[in-house]
């Protein structure tokens, strides 16, 4: 799936700069077309479990989501 690819990518992202490279974003105004075929910010949660589901662990969900962004503002 869609979601898949954007898991594969992320983990290669993960590999190379490790996880304080990353950080996703909720500001999607002016998108023409979303990653992995989502369609908002109410689609995150399909991300997360996709994320959770091939086992990787609440506290690097957290920093992928949220901490890691904080952590620059």
């Amino acid at each position: 799936s869609r979601i898949d690819d954007m898991v594969r990518h992320m983990k290669h992202l993960y590999q190379v700069g490790g996880i304080e490279c990353m950080a996703l974003g909720g500001d999607l105004d002016g998108c023409e077309e979303l990653a992995a075929g989502m369609q908002g910010v109410q689609d995150m949660p399909r991300l997360w479990q996709a994320l959770a589901a091939r086992g990787y662990p609440r506290q690097l969900l957290k920093d992928l989501f949220w901490n890691n962004l904080r952590r620059l503002i």
